[in-house]
């Protein structure tokens, strides 16, 4: 499996890590993975989420925006 190694680490963020693994009753290896792949995996589900939302209005001529506001700040 593949590894990282990160380089010049706050000592605060380091000991935050390292408050999170105990209170998870976790390695600090073990607490980075499940962030990492959290991370990950909540990039994707929001990128996935993005195009479907933009195939939804694909070929739509959407409203000026700027002039409704104008009009409600006018009335």
């Amino acid at each position: 499996m593949p590894s990282i190694l990160v380089r010049n680490l706050d000592e605060e963020a380091l000991k935050g890590l390292k408050n999170m693994a105990a209170a998870n009753k976790r390695s600090l290896q073990a607490e980075v993975k499940d962030i990492l792949e959290g991370v990950s995996a909540h990039k994707q589900r929001a990128d996935e989420a993005m195009l479907r939302i933009r195939a939804m209005f694909k070929g739509r001529k959407l409203p000026d925006t700027a002039a409704i506001i104008r009009g409600d700040r006018a009335r």
